[in-house]
């Protein structure tokens, strides 16, 4: 096996900002009515952190004085009140609701309730049926906010843990120690919400003993579910260059992690997803999103668009500061228009690296084409013993999930290879 091309690149969404285009206005025109009585889901990307973590590449500021999340807040509300008056969400069905970041529950009360109240007011989200997720960081948690997020029908909590080892975290420059993680997770076991852990492997002398702490530490707060992140070096984070990392034993520590997880009763969903209420996605590609905020990403269809895509520090910065100042949400925004062929490599890509596989009939349905004879990729999948034909269905074998950081970029088209290797 090739270790080298092991973890080539996270497919969690297609194609990748890097891919954009940028335009000084875009047009939003042809969706004025598109999502009349259609279902959606709403997505607010709050950029706020305590401090950058040493393998983060994500749109993240830190350093902003709580008083000055307000500015933020008015921005995005901004942003809501102009793209209601582009597009028609009258009767469109928001089913779930996601804060993501940067790390918004280090918001104040008052203002995580402001952005429940703006997805509940301006877009009619109802709170109590809606899947609502909120992502945080241990040293955020207190009662007083988890009191609220359940006032407001929250239904999941994700908390990055990373490791329940101190030197670790130090490692991957994590502010936060093992005595803030017991605290919040203590405190969020007298919840009742949706909560998953995640925890990152092949961090620099992490070895087996030490990842299965980790792992059983998490275990004892019965999460509904644990991420297994690998530890990539990400250009711009500032970790990056800043040591080697062993590919294979990685790996071989990705398959202990799994293989432990599976033994305790949770049911693998993807490379990265294990799971104990074993929830499985189908037909995944064709969903439509609404982001507000910077650093968040809309999909229309077969358009995607966001705020201009950056990740260095400074960059993020500028970027932010642009954004608090803007009036016109359509203006100097990244956009990326799919054709067909991008829409089928799209949904393979969802379909293929989750458990639920393929379906060639849906497939077919979708696109009036054959699946294997579009992508002959999926021959050599299944050569390689990669993935596998379960009647209808095509289906990672579980060597394949393990090699999705591999398997999803073959998928790839070159014009999109091309478009990210020319990113500047």
């Amino acid at each position: 096996m090739n270790y080298d091309k092991i973890y080539t690149q996270y497919m969690y969404s297609y194609p990748h900002k890097r891919a954009y285009d940028f335009t000084d206005k875009l047009d939003l025109s042809a969706f004025r009515d598109r999502f009349i009585g259609k279902e959606m889901s709403l997505y607010i990307h709050v950029p706020f952190c305590k401090s950058k973590c040493g393998y983060c590449n994500l749109f993240s500021i830190t350093n902003i004085k709580k008083d000055e999340y307000v500015n933020y807040i008015n921005a995005v509300k901004r942003h809501s009140k102009q793209i209601r008056s582009l597009i028609n969400f009258e009767d469109t069905i928001f089913t779930s609701f996601t804060l993501g970041g940067g790390t918004p529950m280090i918001l104040g009360t008052r203002e995580l309730s402001a952005l429940f109240d703006l997805a509940r007011d301006d877009f009619k989200l109802d709170l109590q049926k809606a899947y609502s997720i909120i992502e945080g960081s241990p040293s955020q948690i207190s009662t007083e906010k988890l009191d609220l997020l359940k006032n407001y029908s929250l239904k999941r909590l994700s908390i990055g843990v990373q490791s329940f080892i101190d030197s670790e975290l130090l490692t991957i420059q994590r502010t936060e120690k093992v005595s803030d993680v017991y605290k919040a997770l203590d405190i969020i076991k007298k919840y009742d919400f949706d909560t998953n852990i995640d925890l990152i492997y092949g961090i620099p002398k992490q070895n087996q003993e030490t990842l299965i702490f980790s792992i059983d530490e998490a275990l004892k707060y019965n999460p509904s579910e644990i991420f297994l992140y690998p530890l990539y070096k990400q250009i711009n984070a500032r970790l990056y260059d800043k040591f080697d990392i062993d590919v294979k034993s990685q790996y071989n520590l990705y398959l202990i992690g799994r293989d432990y997880l599976i033994s305790k009763g949770y049911k693998q969903l993807s490379m990265r997803s294990f799971s104990k209420k074993s929830l499985i996605n189908a037909n995944c590609g064709f969903e439509d999103v609404l982001s507000l905020g910077c650093g968040g990403r809309s999909y229309f269809e077969n358009l995607h668009f966001c705020e201009k895509y950056v990740s260095a520090k400074k960059a993020c910065e500028v970027e932010y500061e642009k954004y608090i100042a803007k009036d016109d949400f359509t203006s100097d925004v990244s956009y990326y228009i799919l054709d067909d062929d991008e829409i089928k490599r799209r949904y393979v890509i969802k379909n293929l690296l989750y458990i639920s596989g393929l379906s060639k009939s849906d497939y077919n349905r979708h696109f009036s084409s054959d699946l294997e004879s579009d992508f002959s990729l999926i021959e050599y999948l299944l050569t390689k013993d990669y993935a596998q034909r379960q009647d209808d269905i095509i289906r990672l074998t579980p060597l394949g999930l393990s090699l999705s950081d591999m398997i999803g970029p073959m998928f790839m088209s070159q014009t999109i290879q091309k478009r990210m290797q020319n990113y500047d």
